[in-house]
């Protein structure tokens, strides 16, 4: 077979693995996949934001739009850039949202309940939980006719709607944090233990509205449209490896 040549092990290595220096993490302007700092000034307004569709985050370089992605010269990961070129490429529109396969591979619940799976048992026992305290809370109130319980005021606040949105906040918090998981694999590709990439501002919007954080009856309204910062209960994703 021959001995390889060392330089293209090393081009394929850096490919393959990204071959990335190290970066301080609590550095919140230091921006990976473009490769650079950010301005502070990003959590003022979206001036950066060219898709229309970025709401802005807590932290300057969670504010990135998937336009910024595109225009990349030199970055680490030049795979994944070419990905996002390649996708907005066949596309309509100025977002990666609007993809045609966005909405099936990260927003479907069918799909996101698939990839959940081994986590429904911890939901379930979060359920059982909750309609434990409904059912003990009704038992308090038929007491309350009598007077004689005095922790009814303790567990009086629990309804049938309190319990509703607390198990809808769980189960929409693990359908996020799958959509992101599924949202990298499709869009970045398998990055490699370790290596971590933001994700595009309109596509955390996207799936904060689809499985919102804050489940009122009188609908979800993200602070973004107001130009207020978002302090995102989601950040957990990038810390994992996907």
């Amino acid at each position: 077979m021959g001995t390889p040549d060392p330089s293209y092990v090393l081009s394929i290595y850096e490919r393959r693995n990204y071959n990335i220096p190290s970066v301080d993490e609590d550095d919140t302007l230091f921006c990976r996949i473009l490769n650079r700092r950010v301005d502070p000034s990003r959590l003022a307004d979206r001036h950066w934001c060219s898709c229309g569709n970025c709401i802005l985050f807590s932290q300057p370089r969670e504010n990135l739009c998937c336009q910024e992605v595109i225009r990349v010269a030199s970055s680490p990961f030049t795979v994944v850039v070419e990905r996002i070129r390649e996708k907005m490429g066949s596309m309509d529109g100025f977002c990666i949202t609007g993809h045609p396969s966005f909405r099936k591979v990260v927003l479907d619940q069918e799909v996101l309940r698939k990839l959940s799976a081994p986590s429904d048992k911890k939901i379930s026992r979060s359920v059982f939980q909750v309609l434990s305290l409904l059912l003990e809370n009704g038992r308090f109130e038929a007491r309350d006719k009598r007077g004689a319980s005095e922790k009814i005021e303790e567990n009086r606040h629990i309804t049938f709607g309190s319990c509703l949105a607390f198990i809808l906040v769980k189960l929409f918090r693990r359908y996020r944090y799958y959509a992101y998981r599924s949202f990298v694999l499709w869009a970045y590709g398998h990055l490699g233990l370790g290596n971590r990439l933001e994700i595009p501002a309109c596509v955390r919007s996207a799936i904060m509205r689809m499985f919102p954080s804050q489940v009122k009856y009188v609908g979800f309204r993200s602070s973004g449209f107001d130009n207020s910062p978002v302090e995102a209960d989601d950040s957990c994703w990038y810390g994992d490896a996907f």
